[in-house]
């Protein structure tokens, strides 16, 4: 099971694009929309399917959404992957849902489409690092994070996928990084 974990910041029609990038795939995942008490009421997660909104309390700086999913959902053997809402899916990430069934694996690493057609890349475990890769680039298995969390400040993504390869790299366990474009970066943005 992959859970896809979108901090809700922006639009919902920023939502409905996102969720039109996912509902493709035939693996099985369930989406979960983190936003606030002021933001609720804009989402229609009725027309969603395998969804559930998730309501933190206060406001929601940086990641803190992302924190507030890890804080409350339980550890169930799941993959957690963040969409921001600003990023798409790529059809492509189908090909990384294949590698989720590798046991020994905590983290996969996959490219990323920018906007101007070319691909940010990750060659190798030491690229996995603080302004080289985006949410959009890495999934990581649930009970690797552990009490892991993203630091609420600008590249904290960059941080936490650092810090994750550090976590996976001590404990013995695989990191896999592909040559497979998992999503579409910032692609609802101007």
């Amino acid at each position: 099971m992959i859970h896809i974990v979108t901090a809700f910041t922006r639009t919902p029609d920023f939502l409905d694009r996102a969720y039109e990038s996912m509902k493709r795939f035939n693996f099985d995942y369930h989406w979960y929309i983190v936003t606030t008490t002021d933001k609720r009421d804009l989402i229609n997660d009725s027309k969603y399917k395998n969804t559930t909104v998730l309501v933190k309390p206060g406001t929601m700086p940086m990641h803190t959404g992302v924190n507030y999913y890890y804080d409350i959902v339980p550890d169930r053997n799941q993959w957690v992957y963040v969409l921001d809402d600003d990023n798409l899916m790529h059809p492509n990430f189908e090909y990384v849902s294949y590698h989720t069934k590798v046991e020994e694996c905590d983290m996969i690493v996959m490219d990323q489409q920018l906007k101007n057609e070319q691909f940010r890349r990750l060659t190798n475990i030491f690229d996995i690092a603080i302004q080289k890769i985006d949410n959009g680039q890495f999934i990581v298995r649930r009970r690797a994070v552990g009490n892991l969390r993203y630091w609420p400040i600008y590249r904290g993504d960059g941080y936490f996928a650092t810090e994750m390869r550090i976590v996976s790299y001590e404990a013995g366990r695989n990191i896999a990084v592909l040559p497979v474009v998992g999503c579409y970066y910032n692609a609802q943005t101007e």
